[in-house]
């Protein structure tokens, strides 16, 4: 359709066509869900120099999540959960505060794919929304006074 409407070129289409791949969403590969945390918890582990791991509950949750975003948004919630822990060892807690705030993260647009300015963006969202640390904290999954240093450093910045 593309080809005849003029938008996808019929000679790059036939280069790529040379063997079709069927990948069946995420959700129907359940099996894949724990590898693939795997392998991204490490790469991040390594990109970040930390050494977080993630508990059993959390990969359960991993596991029963439908993932509409596929790999990519698993990728993501994976980094997503590295970053913003600061604790070794990363809890459900945190999984479900990442359900609790997809639906803000996409509303963010396409700069936000700097991790600093990232984690600016969340705490002046919700300092918006909460106007508390310990509400922060919370949803962030971090402690108080590291909310607080991120408040001052971000809010004050404005």
């Amino acid at each position: 359709q593309a080809i005849k409407e003029k938008k996808f070129r019929s000679d790059l289409y036939w280069r790529l066509n040379t063997a079709k791949i069927i990948l069946p969403p995420l959700r129907q590969r359940k099996d894949d869900i724990l590898l693939l945390v795997t392998h991204f918890l490490n790469d991040f582990n390594r990109r970040y120099n930390t050494k977080k791991i993630f508990g059993k509950a959390i990969l359960s949750y991993f596991i029963s999540y439908d993932w509409p975003g596929n790999v990519r948004q698993l990728k993501n919630a994976v980094e997503r959960m590295c970053i913003l822990s600061d604790k070794i060892i990363v809890n459900e807690s945190l999984f479900l505060q990442y359900l609790d705030q997809e639906e803000d993260i996409e509303e963010f647009d396409e700069e936000c794919f700097n991790v600093e300015e990232f984690k600016k963006r969340t705490v002046i969202k919700l300092y918006a929304k909460y106007k508390s640390s310990r509400i922060i904290a919370k949803k962030m999954g971090l402690s108080q006074s590291t909310a607080n240093l991120l408040i001052n450093k971000y809010i004050n910045e404005m």
